[in-house]
């Protein structure tokens, strides 16, 4: 098959911005980014430094890595609490052993400050409807400054160490030698072997009790691959050549590259399957290096490749349905020998319809970042990741004046949900001073698969009538739902302005509902009705939407529906307690499952009720006309 590749020339303008964009903040463990500090109330600062961040460049999730060098920033029952949530940072692997391995964070202050860092921002993040993906190193754990070293005894014991306080290397990649240590770069790092069925089941574990025991929104993972081109040995040539066992051996009689890649498969489908029986809203998706199949594109050649050398194959995870998105790590600048471009197109090409979020260098210039920000969204990626949160506090006030400049919502996976939430119930409004007001909604009845909102997106724009829910400027917040009844306020630019306003609902996966009623910033609003009304439809005819306005003089029980002529009901607009006020719906010209109705005279009748009694009912007639 030949590729072709087309290089776009980008202009110094912006690309527009999309309103369903996936901005990724990668924030990495380890003393690289988090913890800079080892007290628990620091650490929390930290954190909350962190989300604000994210918050502030209208980033929508957060890449937070949860396990490296196989200790957890997590509170698990398989993996050691990490030695830097606790030790100085003075002290770093000496060779003999990680200091205060394996002891939960603030347990040795005076008094105790334990806290969980992965609860801990999962639980900001959400104030602001920013997803946390758990990150995951999965086979590289251990980077050694010699031969010596040794890690402290810890309860969980560290996968590297055996119960007899030995090296495990019955579960390490070794190479054809039966070495085990992988020189690198003048370290040597110990890789797990991903042929090894005891490796994959404590892979598969971990990410179990992430998923059970945290509302994260996807699992990342990370070095998922072999470390070298030549490292194969002990238990992966006896799976290798065991062609009976169906689950872990190689009964198909593949090469040794392929039988590679397959072990590697059979640990991502492991996790798919697993994950989507417990939580089947979880994400699953992965990053690796960003070059695939590189002789077969118009680049210098690859210096590492993960098909090849990597024996990883993402593109293959994303075909039988195994991943939800992949991220490659594109971290080469435009125009040169691996140019981002080129790179970038081939990923988004041929990830067969699973999402695709560039991986960016985020330690490169802002002036690079944005073209390459721009040129992602020229070619119609699904979004961005930016590696990492301390590279990119060098020019957030840019990203966010310029690139981030409006809200965007993590695009839905219509292959996991795709069933949109019912619209809020009963927006009203109401004025506090002459420049803050306030809406007030209320949940919607659970859709058709039984989910209920999870967030909700405020829409404001200029003037009186129609919001354009298309357009991102027009997002003003994204806010999580609340039990019961759900508030907003929101201080307007100009007072001698009118404002329109509309809420949508969304689920879990970012599927949205169609806009709530329109409510507008005008003074007269706040008389309070004395009588019931139902104004007639506006415009009508209507071939997008129609308008309608009604009065509530006190509480009451309101159910407004669309029937056609021979009175069968079309569509249950709204059905909910109101509080006394003037409200304004609409209809799009669809039925209750969204198909567009045929052309024609419609009626739109109100109820009101209250102790059980109709109170009020009227119809209007409305023309739609396609």
């Amino acid at each position: 098959m030949k590729h072709v590749y087309l290089i776009f020339l980008l202009s110094v303008s912006l690309i527009a911005q999309s309103k369903f964009e996936f901005r990724g903040l990668w924030v990495a463990t380890s003393r690289l980014d988090f913890p800079l500090s080892i007290l628990a109330s620091q650490q929390k600062q930290e954190l909350d430094g962190i989300v604000e961040f994210a918050r502030y460049g209208k980033f929508n999730a957060i890449i937070f890595q949860v396990l490296a060098r196989g200790q957890a920033y997590y509170e698990s029952s398989l993996v050691p609490w990490a030695s830097y949530l606790t030790s100085p940072l003075t002290v770093d692997q000496d060779g003999t052993l990680y200091p205060n391995l394996g002891t939960p964070p603030g347990t040795k202050e005076n008094p105790p400050q334990f806290y969980d860092p992965l609860k801990y921002i999962i639980q900001k993040a959400r104030q602001y409807g920013i997803e946390v993906h758990a990150w995951l190193n999965v086979y590289n754990i251990l980077t050694l400054p010699d031969t010596s070293y040794r890690l402290a005894i810890s309860q969980p014991r560290h996968i590297a160490i055996d119960e007899n306080n030995r090296w495990n290397t019955k579960l390490f990649a070794k190479n054809s030698q039966g070495e085990w240590l992988i020189p690198s770069n003048g370290f040597k790092l110990i890789w797990l072997d991903p042929a090894n069925p005891f490796v994959r089941n404590y892979l598969v574990r971990v990410v179990v009790e992430l998923v059970k025991n945290y509302d994260i929104d996807a699992i990342h993972f990370d070095y998922i691959r072999f470390p070298g081109a030549y490292t194969y040995g002990d238990s992966f040539n006896y799976y290798f050549s065991n062609r009976s066992d169906t689950v872990n051996g190689n009964p198909y009689g593949l090469s040794r590259d392929d039988f590679a890649r397959l072990s590697i498969e059979r640990f991502v489908r492991a996790v798919y399957d697993t994950v989507k029986k417990l939580k089947p809203w979880v994400k699953v998706g992965a990053t690796t290096p960003g070059i695939y199949k590189g002789w077969l594109l118009p680049i210098k050649q690859a210096f590492f490749d993960v098909y090849r050398d990597g024996r990883s194959d993402p593109r293959k995870w994303a075909q039988v349905g195994v991943i939800d998105y992949h991220a490659p790590q594109v971290y080469w600048n435009i125009g040169s020998d691996y140019d981002f471009r080129v790179i970038a197109q081939d990923w988004n090409a041929n990830m067969w319809g699973k999402h695709v979020y560039i991986g960016i260098y985020g330690d490169n210039p802002y002036s690079e970042v944005s073209e390459e920000i721009n040129f992602t969204r020229s070619i119609a990626t699904k979004g961005n990741i930016i590696f990492r949160y301390t590279n990119v506090k060098n020019y957030i006030d840019s990203l966010r004046l310029n690139q981030y400049k409006t809200f965007a919502i993590v695009p839905p996976m219509f292959w996991k949900d795709s069933v949109p939430p019912n619209p809020p119930v009963g927006l009203s409004i109401r004025r506090i001073s002459s420049n803050v007001w306030q809406l007030v909604w209320s949940n919607p009845e659970p859709a058709s698969d039984g989910e209920k909102p999870s967030h909700y997106v405020i829409y404001r724009s200029e003037g009186e009538g129609m919001v354009n829910i298309n357009d991102p400027v027009n997002i003003i917040a994204i806010i999580p739902s609340a039990l019961s009844v759900n508030i907003y306020t929101d201080r307007i630019p100009d007072t001698s302005k009118i404002y329109t306003y509309v809420v949508t609902s969304l689920d879990r996966l970012k599927n949205e509902s169609q806009p709530s009623s329109l409510v507008i910033t005008r003074i007269e609003f706040e008389l309070m009705p004395t009588e019931y009304a139902f104004s007639p439809g506006y415009p009508n005819p209507f071939n997008s939407l129609v308008n309608f306005k009604y009065s509530i003089p006190e509480a009451s029980f309101v159910d407004i529906r669309i029937f056609d002529l021979m009175g069968r009901e079309v569509k249950k607009v709204v059905s909910g307690v109101h509080q006394s006020g003037v409200y304004q719906i609409y209809w799009d010209g669809r039925d209750e499952r969204g198909r567009e109705v045929a052309s024609g005279i419609y009626l739109c009748r109100m109820s009101a009720f209250r102790n059980g009694k109709i109170v009020f009912s009227k119809s209007q007639k409305v023309s739609f006309l396609k």
